[in-house]
């Protein structure tokens, strides 16, 4: 080994170090301090130590993984109320993406030493994140470099070309640039300009872009547990909808054309048309003695909604097949055949037989990626790592447009339920069919009681909501429990958030109520998806394939020229 070797592999310090510069620049670009300028540069340490490192490629991995590691349980660190077991694994496994951009830019510098760095740099890191946000443990789409961008509207614009990933690319199109700043400062300078004018570009092309009419929408901003349906006793659930009935109609007041409340926050067992009727048998004892109709609180839910005479939006479980039986002891089941997460139209008085089921099930929320194929399995792991959950909720199949009148004609939205509005493909494919839009406004109904004293876990989540309305240029009302609820405007721009007189207020009940844009047209990402991250991935593979196959051929030449000597 040559003493330069020695020398850099010696460095091995460099890798680590890197890793916590890219952690500590993350955060402080994150929703923790808002410093949102620095997303353009969280990515330079990693670059930087990648175009340097000699390290063995499995090294430099877990160096670099250490390092990036403190972000994730900072940023992570709410999962321990859902999951004591499952939080460090969880951002173990992050890191261990974030940290493999490293060793996999060195290696191929040396493996295809004729692509250049701005090359390799960009595709990998596009590729990996996209493979962490859409494929790998079914998607986590969450706390990548370039999401606090959307507080920079020239910056962000070109997610309305082609997505989120496209920006994720001109982030690391730059951060390659100033890497090589030192030893070719004038390609840097074209490469940074060029990136800058392309997001003018984009800028310039959407603000103009026609709107339709002006709606008022509003959210009721509900306070509970994560687990209100797990530990809501009949008395918590008839205080509650007094004062869900109570916000809603405050909501009214302004006049809205539709009113959101949040997943799952509908007391009672289901407002599936079938249950109700099964239930409205029966009776449920109080403690004071009285009783309560079985279909009670559908039968408020729609009487509110006849008296304020505004669509409604409800987040509530589908339960399907519900059936009424009773024990040789007297006792009452209820059981179902299936169970979704759900959400509901009611109009006209009544609780439509058309529903959304959630089709994007939450990874380690609710089921569990590859390990769900073996159920028993699952459930056992769930007893130990997570307080004997049970993921029993199905996928739904279909991407429900709810069609909702109103005196200006009718409003088509589409209800992406809590970590759905991650998943930009998914919101895509919920706004646009064949690139033509069939929605003009996502309802994000969410339960971010998920997120316990983290206002940093709800920022995040409220941030990629923004995401999403930017690329499809589509407003988004989001209906938050335990908040941020919000409204945003088909740029991503926030139009108001939190509750009436608390602006981005969350841990608090109330509702919110705002005037938006209805969009017309559609964006360039409606026809071209996820082209970007798809791409650079193949593009990482193509880079792969070609290093292996020069390595054999090295290796097989170098054997044949050892045999001529002998």
């Amino acid at each position: 080994m040559s003493t330069d070797t020695q020398h850099k592999q010696g460095r091995w310090w460099a890798c680590p170090a890197a890793g916590l510069a890219h952690a500590a620049l993350m955060y402080a670009a994150g929703p923790g301090v808002g410093w949102w300028w620095l997303a353009l540069v969280a990515a330079v340490p990693l670059m930087w130590a990648a175009a340097k490192t000699n390290q063995p490629w499995w090294r430099a991995w877990l160096l670099t993984t250490a390092g990036v590691l403190p972000l994730w349980l900072a940023w992570e660190w709410w999962v321990l109320d859902v999951s004591e077991l499952g939080m460090v694994p969880l951002a173990v496994i992050v890191s261990l993406v974030v940290g493999a951009y490293v060793p996999g830019v060195a290696w191929l510098r040396r493996a295809v030493p004729s692509v250049p760095l701005l090359v390799l740099g960009t595709s990998v890191w596009t590729g990996l994140e996209f493979a962490r946000g859409e494929i790998i443990m079914d998607g986590y789409a969450w706390g990548f470099a370039a999401h606090p961008l959307i507080d920079a509207p020239v910056l962000a614009a070109p997610a309305g070309w082609g997505g989120f990933y496209l920006v994720s690319l001109l982030v690391a199109t730059l951060g390659v640039a100033l890497v090589e700043a030192w030893a070719r400062p004038a390609r840097a300078a074209a490469v940074c300009a060029g990136v800058l004018a392309l997001c003018g570009a984009a800028w310039w092309a959407g603000r103009d872009t026609p709107a339709g009419e002006v709606v008022k929408v509003a959210a009721v901003q509900t306070n509970l547990p994560q687990n209100n349906k797990l530990d809501w006793t009949l008395e918590d659930e008839v205080r509650d909808m007094s004062r869900f009935e109570e916000l809603t109609r405050q909501a009214a007041r302004g006049g809205p054309v539709l009113i959101a409340w949040p997943e799952t926050m509908m007391p009672g067992l289901s407002l599936e048309p079938d249950a109700v009727r099964a239930l409205a048998g029966l009776e449920w004892k109080l403690e004071d003695g009285s009783s309560l109709p079985g279909d009670a609180f559908a039968e408020r839910l729609a009487g509110l909604q006849r008296e304020l005479g505004i669509p409604m939006l409800v987040g509530e479980e589908a339960r399907v097949g519900t059936r009424v039986e009773r024990t040789a002891d007297g006792m009452i089941r209820v059981p179902c055949d299936r169970h979704y997460n759900s959400v509901y139209l009611v109009s006209g008085g009544r609780i439509g037989a058309v529903r959304y089921d959630k089709v994007r099930l939450t990874p380690f929320g609710e089921t569990m990626p590859y390990i769900r194929a073996w159920p028993w399995l699952q459930q056992q792991m769930l007893n130990v790592g997570a307080g004997g959950m049970t993921f029993d909720l199905s996928a739904g199949s279909e991407l429900t447009v709810f069609e909702v009148a109103h005196a200006g004609g009718t409003l088509r939205a589409v209800t992406p339920v809590c970590f759905e509005s991650t998943e930009a493909s998914l919101c895509r494919r919920m706004v646009y069919a064949g690139g033509v839009r069939r929605a003009d406004l996502i309802v994000n109904v969410t339960n971010d009681g998920w997120f316990g004293a983290s206002r940093a876990g709800r920022m995040q989540h409220l941030q990629m909501a923004r995401w999403r309305s930017l690329e499809t240029g589509t407003p988004t009302l989001r209906a938050a429990n335990t908040g941020v609820s919000a409204v945003i405007d088909r740029r991503g721009a926030i139009v108001a958030a939190g509750v009436d007189g608390a602006p981005g207020a969350a841990w608090l009940d109330g509702a919110l109520t705002a005037e938006i844009e209805l969009p017309r047209g559609a964006t360039a990402y409606a026809s071209v998806g996820d082209a970007v991250g798809w791409g650079a991935l193949g593009v990482v593979g193509v880079l792969v394939v070609t290093g292996l196959a020069k390595g054999r051929l090295a290796n097989s030449t170098g054997r044949g020229r050892r045999a001529d000597k002998r």
